[in-house]
């Protein structure tokens, strides 16, 4: 997957602190929210590979293109990057995926705060204190990787450079109770990109302001549901649990509707936004019929979406489980025409009726049971990972 990302990062001094205004008789929607829920992943003290949320506890907007938290542990099981099971803390980057099973990506844009000594690679749980900052590489063996990086070289006053594998390090002298305060754009396409969207959504260092803002943006998505008769912590659950579905599909164009197509070229929206992370199999079923009637705008931008990638990419097919206009064709069915199938029944339908229909067409005709009616077994089907799950492919075409 060849996909660029852009940081844009302005560091400032200042002593602040952090209120939220709240009304002492009314508990809002966005009150509810517990982000814990559901953040581990396996580890040595779990038992069940498949029983934990492996979301992740940081911030985030409805849908937005960014999801700030903490990372304890990247690779491995672990890729929403936070697990409430681990002890330590490799650093708090800018994006991160939701829920993810088996596989997953991200964690970009690592910062870890720190005094002392300069430590270009991270920790171990034996040696916590070489923790650090560390660019993700998926082409040699984790281990390898960090000697390189803890042995890598260090340059001083430079404020541009370009290469592979970068990190960078800055230096504030601070007094007692000073902070450093970080405000950052970040996007897909260009620094002028994330330059534009800082300007934007965070045009000043009013930190209450963005956490008023953001947690405004939550009470708007979650009032979509009202629940009444419920104790306080089944309000709780419910409302983490709503608040979990509006993470993906993600923003992937920035904030002028400029994004990177699957072709590699930049073109631009008009009516719609271009999201990524259509994790299809996991949510045809359950999270998209919910916001067909809670979020049709969303439902239609991503149907958009899952048009343009089929269209630019050539492959004229909807992609199982698409990523950063990638086609990871992870687990089987053709979840994106039910999505497509169901949105126009319930008229949602602001999207090219026939190039949908096309690719519908040829995505049934491309992957599925053909002419037998049904999948042969251990033949492998569309999957490349369930060669013998010929009940269950059959089913789900």
């Amino acid at each position: 997957m060849d996909t660029h990302f852009y940081l844009l990062l302005i560091f400032s001094i200042i002593q602040f602190g952090c209120k939220v205004d709240k009304s002492k008789d009314e508990k809002l929607k966005a009150d509810y929210i517990n982000p814990i829920i559901g953040a581990a992943t396996f580890g040595a003290t779990t038992t069940n590979i498949h029983g934990y949320g492996k979301t992740f506890p940081g911030s985030a907007t409805p849908f937005g293109l960014v999801q700030l938290s903490s990372d304890t542990r990247t690779g491995g099981d672990n890729w929403c990057g936070y697990s409430w099971t681990h002890t330590r803390i490799e650093g708090f980057s800018f994006t991160h995926m939701s829920g993810v099973g088996w596989n997953g990506d991200l964690d970009n844009f690592l910062v870890m705060p720190a005094t002392g000594k300069l430590h270009t690679n991270k920790g171990t749980d034996s040696v916590p204190e070489s923790e650090g900052m560390v660019p993700k590489n998926r082409q040699v063996q984790r281990d390898a990787f960090q000697k390189k990086v803890a042995e890598a070289a260090i340059h001083n006053n430079i404020k541009e450079f370009k290469g592979k594998h970068l990190g960078f390090f800055t230096n504030f002298k601070t007094h007692k109770n000073e902070q450093v305060l970080v405000r950052s754009g970040i996007s897909f396409l260009s620094v002028e990109g994330a330059k534009l969207n800082l300007a934007t959504d965070i045009p000043d260092w009013n930190f209450d302001g963005v956490v008023k803002n953001a947690k405004a943006l939550w009470n708007k998505a979650l009032s979509t549901v009202t629940v009444e008769g419920a104790t306080e912590r089944d309000k709780e659950i419910f409302y983490t649990a709503l608040y979990h579905t509006m993470i993906d599909p993600r923003s992937f164009s920035d904030v002028d509707g400029n994004y990177i197509g699957s072709d590699k070229k930049v073109h631009k929206t008009i009516n719609f936004t271009y999201r990524t992370i259509f994790s299809g199999w996991d949510v045809f079923q359950s999270q998209f019929p919910l916001q067909t009637i809670i979020n049709p705008t969303m439902v239609n931008d991503e149907i958009n979406s899952l048009i343009q990638i089929a269209e630019l990419s050539g492959k004229k097919y909807f992609s199982r489980w698409g990523m950063l206009n990638s086609y990871s064709e992870c687990m089987i069915g053709n979840p994106a025409v039910s999505v497509v199938v169901d949105a126009y029944e319930k008229g949602i339908r602001n999207f090219d009726i026939e190039k949908a229909y096309t690719f519908c067409k040829n995505t049934v005709d491309s992957f599925g049971c053909g002419e037998l009616g049904y999948i042969p077994f251990n033949t492998g089907g569309s999957s490349t990972i369930f060669g013998a799950a010929s009940i269950s492919e059959t089913l789900e075409y």
